[in-house]
């Protein structure tokens, strides 16, 4: 598990992330990763998001190494750009809740060939 103290966190939204793990385990109870909360991170290799997260807000991982990310049951909401410039992304698979991805999610995602997208998904943001 990544060090509790490597986490911004205020009234249960992800403001930060500090630290400088591979694979990146946020703690449950968080509800949401705030804008930009990861950006440009160059050592996150892989990120396990707790069952407890509603929300990603915009480019919340955007510009990292990301390879792996494992995403909780009561995710709904995924910000625009939150994956952008993601290259080492080849495959992701949107969990069942999913509502809503804004435009340009995967935008610059050089390597990404396979997106699985759920059901649940009312709203597919341009450019996604």
């Amino acid at each position: 598990m990544s060090n509790v103290a490597d986490f911004i966190v205020e009234n249960g939204t992800l403001i930060k992330y500090t630290g400088s793990d591979e694979h990146v385990v946020i703690p449950e109870g968080i509800i949401c990763i705030g804008r930009i909360a990861f950006w440009n991170n160059r050592t996150l290799r892989s990120v396990s998001l707790p069952n407890s997260l509603e929300r990603i807000e915009d480019s919340a991982f955007a510009n990292t190494y990301l390879e792996d990310v494992r995403f909780g049951a009561s995710l709904n909401y995924i910000g625009e750009s939150c994956f952008n410039r993601c290259n080492q992304l080849k495959e992701i698979a949107i969990p069942e809740g999913v509502e809503v991805i804004e435009p340009a999610c995967f935008k610059w995602c050089m390597n990404l060939e396979t997106v699985f997208l759920p059901e649940s998904l009312i709203r597919l943001g341009g450019g996604a």
